[in-house]
C-alpha cells in the first residue's frame, strides 16, 4: 500500500497545484487518471481491491454523512 501511494504521489505530485489553481473539475480529471493508472498493472489492482476491501470493512464507504453523536460547536 506504502509503495502504491508513493507512485502515486510521484505522478501526481507535479500537476496537483497547477490543477487545484484552474477548477475542482480539474483537479478530481487529474485524480482519477491517476487512480486509474493502478489498473495497468497486476500489483496495482490488487492494491485498488486491497483498499476497497479495508474502506468497506473500516465503514467509512457506508457511515452516514453526518455524525451519530452531537459535534459541538465551536466559538469563535
Amino acid at each position: 500500500m506504502a509503495a502504491r501511494q508513493e507512485r502515486v504521489e510521484q505522478v501526481i505530485a507535479p500537476q496537483l497545484d497547477e490543477q487545484a489553481k484552474r477548477s475542482l473539475e480539474s483537479l478530481l480529471t487529474v485524480l482519477i487518471q491517476v487512480e486509474a493508472t493502478e489498473l495497468r498493472t497486476e500489483r496495482g489492482r490488487h492494491c485498488l481491491r486491497i483498499s476497497a476491501q479495508i474502506s468497506h470493512r473500516s465503514g467509512c464507504a457506508t457511515a452516514p454523512r453526518t455524525p451519530p453523536w452531537p459535534v459541538p460547536a465551536t466559538g469563535g
